[in-house]
């Protein structure tokens, strides 16, 4: 009995029996043999899905929505949902991304099954969100007729509700902000909120990327572009890290602040896609009335 051997104890040895059994487990994991199992690349897709049929597959979300979707690392259950989905429903921007590729590649998930939804706007636009439910619709629709079940619902109903619904949550928006008084009023925004912003009315007068990347000479580019302009919000991106340098900027410039999330779920009693975008739009309200005229 060598060294190693001796080492093993009983203590050891169960140990050893647990973590081999969770590895086991966990290579199973996924959707049962009975559901249609589907990994959304994020919140945005996850909540679509459940949206159009909740109740006839398994949904795994890949990364948590507060987070920047290049910081995550895969985990195990990853992988097995990866490895086990019949569809794998990804955002255009995901497919470069180093994490996603090196977790397709581990779980060795065929290419048909990978879809990627080419809709390059930001998915809080109503127009846009319009879209992309239209497309992962569509996805569903092949999966359906390629895994032919007994109270499938019909897909092209739940469709048309929800373009109704969003139809509507967009409308309500559009209000509120024009009484809020956002037609054109100059901002500074972080850039992965630029194009929503634009949606809502406001003159982007200047972006920024991560505050980690802001230097001294970047920060005082904007604050002159801020004054010249005369901004009256400056407005970060959940998702993009620390918030506190665009809190400094609309400080330095005397305007309001605000921060708005990217992906459904980031935040408390942001679970659907409406609800995001109503906490968006309560954001920049808020900080609109707080401008010190």
């Amino acid at each position: 009995m060598n060294c190693v051997s001796r080492a093993f104890g009983s203590k050891q040895r169960l140990l050893l029996l647990a973590v081999l059994t969770a590895a086991v487990v966990m290579a199973g994991c996924g959707a049962p043999p009975d559901e249609i199992g589907v990994v959304a690349g994020s919140t945005h897709i996850e909540v679509i899905l459940e949206d159009l049929v909740e109740d006839w597959v398994a949904i795994h979300s890949l990364f948590p929505p507060a987070t920047c979707p290049s910081q995550f690392d895969m985990k195990p259950s990853h992988i097995a949902a990866l490895r086990n989905s019949q569809a794998i429903l990804l955002h255009p921007w995901q497919e470069e991304m180093a994490n996603v590729r090196e977790g397709l590649s581990t779980a060795g998930a065929p290419e048909e099954r990978v879809h990627i939804l080419r809709i390059e706007d930001n998915w809080m636009i109503p127009e846009v969100q319009q879209a992309a439910t239209a497309r992962v619709s569509a996805v569903l629709g092949e999966l359906k007729n390629n895994n032919p079940q007994e109270g499938i619902p019909d897909l092209s109903g739940r469709l048309a509700e929800r373009e109704r619904v969003i139809e509507q949550q967009g409308a309500e928006a559009e209000d509120r902000l024009q009484t809020a008084g956002a037609a054109g009023a100059p901002i500074l925004c972080n850039v992965m909120q630029a194009d929503f912003l634009e949606w809502a009315g406001f003159e982007v007068v200047g972006t920024y990327g991560p505050p980690e990347d802001l230097s001294v000479a970047a920060i005082e580019r904007l604050l002159a572009k801020g004054k010249e302009a005369g901004v009256t919000l400056v407005v970060d991106n959940l998702q993009s890290g620390d918030p506190r340098v665009g809190g400094r900027i609309a400080g330095e410039l005397g305007a309001g602040h605000a921060v708005l999330s990217n992906f459904p779920r980031a935040v408390p009693d942001t679970d659907t896609w409406e609800a995001t975008l109503d906490y968006n739009i309560t954001a920049l309200v808020d900080a609109l009335e707080n401008v010190t005229p």
